[in-house]
């Protein structure tokens, strides 16, 4: 249950990204026991902890970005975690810079 708990936090919070639990063989073949909790008390609601960089930080790269001859925005699947790809299409458009994705970032 622990094991469960915590990978579940470390896929969905600060940097999002995949998770290996690695069970073995005995415990996928043996019944499941259903919980008294709901799912939601364990995990809390998704996602988890939503990282964000100060004003300071914020600033500084929007300063860098206007001063950039030719920026390049290369958008990987956090683009999704942080549920920000509408402004990054707005960045995108206001703009004019090129934009780039991961495969975790398509669609963005």
């Amino acid at each position: 249950q622990c094991r469960m708990v915590s990978s579940g936090r470390a896929a969905t919070s600060g940097r999002c990204g995949p998770v290996a639990l690695l069970l073995p063989a005995d415990l996928l073949r043996s019944p499941a026991v259903k919980q008294g909790r709901p799912r939601a008390s364990c995990l809390g609601r998704w996602p988890l902890d939503h990282s964000r960089p100060s004003d300071i930080d914020l600033r500084r790269v929007a300063e860098q970005i206007a001063s950039a001859r030719s920026p390049v925005i290369v958008a990987g699947g956090g683009i999704h975690c942080s549920g920000a790809a509408e402004e990054l299409a707005r960045l995108q458009e206001e703009a004019s810079i090129a934009v780039f994705t991961t495969n975790m970032g398509k669609g963005a």
